[in-house]
């Protein structure tokens, strides 16, 4: 992998929709629009607010008194000499059509040097079309654009890039399900309770809807493309999950009718200046679009739509997109008009997750222009990395990978949500074992990080109350009858009895198989967090480095257990009064969360705290405040309020706060002497400089 290391970003570029659109009629028959119901009515589905006038001078005073305002002005032929020499520079004035009703002349053509005229015809109807595709691509360049930025730096990589792109990968293993296809019909007639004509298109959607149609139904201006992409910005997995035959259906329709051949392509977005100054620190780096991607061939008709925002408070960028379908295993994308609901506009459509590299950067005129070529799995160094986290989380059952997915970018009630669908249709009894070890390293890691006895009894629990599994063995021959009684004993307080028990856990595995696993290693984990439990720290210290040694020698060093084994030494060392030694074994556990979870992930949480405990031992309160305050903010984001680690950590913050302002005023005995001696040493010299001073 040639020492790539990255840090990775998720960036939510956005802006505030305080804008009205409106539709400005200036006609000097003003039957014309009154007559043409059909049109009208077109007209109302993009904006309720649609003003008309028959006077020049009246229209003008009304559109300068909007400045506010998205004006698309729709003129007639015989009044647009008066009118365009006055309102086309206002910014407010986005575009502007010509109608006549008659043959349109070259008396018009001079009407083409006004960059806003994107129009002359006669016909009502194609105008009413094109102001609806030119209303969608400007409603999509403020819509929010996740994307995720791999950076390179020298701290490690974090899961968020790949997490993201594994996701779908997920999506498409999971069976189908009728009793979520009836969730996602109930939860869009929910959401547009209020909107009778998008409420009749969730009728017609749940009737008609088919894989080949999935195309059409995304471009469609309806609650489909606004579900699925909110759900994409906002990371609402339950959305995304009830919605992934639709995702997958789009993906395998852009295989169908993908490009055959290298394509440049434009796409205008707005976002902010700080989100616009990461990108450009960015370039050269990998990024990660987690949602479909509109783009079009016409560079003019991207750029128009940028100008149509130059009145905006964001930046206007322009993504020059190259993009060669040839590259291996690259995100389909393709030319959907033969598929769309538009079919005219020439959109080009890139699946959700589509990698890019970020070329170069320019600006000009105010818009700045941000190259970047698609890329190919194989065709950056993160293959090995993407190789391992499937490898992590792949299960014969899609729901259960998409559970140990989450569980690993932090996502813990979204995980445990998706478990608990799992568990309602886990029927075969002879299958669980696979998964409950899968589940014991990720699943309840926020609970109780590192008592892997605790992650059993949670999911055993589970399964007992499903009917699917039995929680103590009273004859136990196997190496899970031993481990599991051993839990059993210890939720029961029976300390001796549990040792006993992992104890012949181990001897079991040992006699059927080699001793280099991960089960042997769990066990001796199980058996050193017992004796730390009863304060016999040095013995608990040795079980906890023998997990380690065979981590380390014997199982290629499986990166989870092997933080949990640092975690525990750590945790240990610092009972013993061994700081140094257990700051080592904490930043060591830390290094290797920092490759495998996400920055804000609760696993790098528990390190922050561990850490801060360790320092506040040592009175070093600064830091430890600030290791502290570290490890509140990512609990806070993905814990409730009432959890026992929020609680703890903000009740340890005040405690600390006020033993450190306490250490200002009351300083230690060492450093109280310090501080004296320092303080002698200055009045002594202040003493002499002056009896010095005197004696001239």
């Amino acid at each position: 992998m040639g020492g790539l290391v990255t840090k990775l970003m998720t960036l939510y570029f956005g802006v505030d929709n305080l804008e009205t659109l409106s539709i400005v009629w200036l006609d000097a028959d003003d039957n014309v629009l009154k007559t043409n119901a059909s049109v009208y009515k077109q007209f109302c589905s993009i904006t309720e607010f649609i003003h008309t006038f028959k006077e020049a001078a009246e229209c003008e005073a009304h559109i300068r008194r909007a400045k506010y305002d998205r004006i698309i002005l729709i003129v007639d032929g015989q009044l647009v000499k008066d009118t365009l020499k006055h309102i086309h520079d206002l910014k407010q004035v986005i575009s502007i059509y010509v109608y006549h009703n008659k043959a349109i002349h070259e008396d018009f053509q001079w009407t083409s040097t006004f960059k806003k005229v994107k129009s002359l015809s006669t016909q009502l109807t194609e105008i009413a079309k094109q102001i609806k595709t030119e209303n969608k691509w400007q409603s999509r360049i403020k819509d929010s654009l996740p994307i995720t930025i791999a950076e390179r730096t020298s701290s490690g990589i974090d899961g968020n890039f790949l997490h993201g792109q594994l996701l779908l990968e997920v999506l498409d293993q999971m069976e189908e399900d009728a009793r979520e296809k009836k969730k996602l019909i109930e939860l869009c007639r929910d959401t547009y309770k209020d909107s009778p004509a998008e409420l009749t298109r969730v009728t017609e959607f749940e009737e008609n809807y088919r894989a080949d149609m999935a195309l059409w139904w995304y471009t469609r201006e309806s609650f489909v493309y606004r579900m699925v992409n909110n759900a994409f910005r906002t990371e609402n997995i339950d959305v995304i999950v009830l919605f992934r035959s639709v995702i997958h259906d789009v993906e395998n329709q852009l295989r169908d009718v993908q490009i055959s051949s290298a394509i440049h392509v434009y796409r205008a977005q707005l976002m902010s200046e700080k989100e616009l100054a990461l990108l450009r620190r960015s370039v050269g780096e990998l990024i990660s679009i987690n949602s479909f991607l509109s783009s079009t061939a016409d560079r003019n008709y991207a750029t128009f739509l940028l100008e149509s925002s130059a009145n905006s408070k964001m930046e206007r960028v322009l993504f020059e997109i190259d993009a060669n379908p040839n590259l291996s295993k690259t995100k389909p994308f393709a030319d959907v008009s033969s598929h769309s609901s538009f079919p005219d506009e020439k959109e080009i459509l890139f699946m959700a997750g589509s990698i890019f590299r970020l070329v170069n950067h320019s600006e000009e005129h105010g818009v700045h222009t941000l190259r970047m070529v698609l890329c190919g799995e194989e065709d950056h160094d993160l293959k090995p990395l993407f190789d391992h986290f499937r490898k992590e989380i792949n299960q014969e059952d899609g729901r259960l990978s998409l559970v140990i997915l989450l569980a690993k970018s932090g996502k813990t009630q979204a995980a445990k949500k998706q478990l608990e669908l799992f568990l309602k249709k886990l029927t075969d009894k002879t299958g669980n074992v696979s998964y409950e070890n899968h589940l014991l390293r990720t699943m309840f890691d926020d609970e109780n990080a590192g008592d892997f006895d605790f992650h059993v009894n949670g999911l055993k629990f589970q399964l007992a109350v499903s009917g699917e599994q039995i929680l103590f063995c009273h004859t136990p021959t196997t190496y899970n009858d031993h481990f599991f009684n051993a839990s059993h004993y210890r939720n029961m307080g029976d300390i001796n009895r549990a040792l006993s028990s992992y104890e012949a856990a181990v001897n079991s595995y040992r006699q059927k198989h080699k001793e280099n696993h991960e089960n042997i290693a769990r066990s001796l984990l199980s058996m050193g967090h017992i004796y730390m439990t009863i304060a016999k720290y040095d013995k608990a210290l040795f079980f906890f480095q023998q997990s380690l040694c065979l981590i380390e020698n014997f199982l290629n060093n499986d990166q989870l257990i092997l933080a949990a084994c640092h975690d525990h030494i750590g945790s240990a060392y610092c009972e013993m009064s061994e700081y140094d030694l257990a700051l080592d074994s904490l930043e060591a556990a830390f290094r290797i969360k920092s490759q495998l979870f996400p920055p804000d992930h609760s696993q790098i949480a528990i390190c922050f705290d561990l850490m801060g405990g360790v320092l506040q031992k040592k009175r070093d309160f600064s830091k430890a405040l600030s290791l502290y305050k570290q490890a509140a903010d990512i609990y806070q984001k993905s814990l409730p309020s009432d959890h026992p680690f929020v609680v703890h950590i903000m009740d340890t913050i005040s405690i600390l706060r006020k033993e450190h302002s306490l250490t200002l005023l009351y300083p230690s005995p060492r450093r109280f002497c310090f501080l004296l001696l320092i303080s002698t040493t200055i009045s002594l010299i202040v003493a002499y400089t002056w009896a010095y001073l005197e004696e001239l």
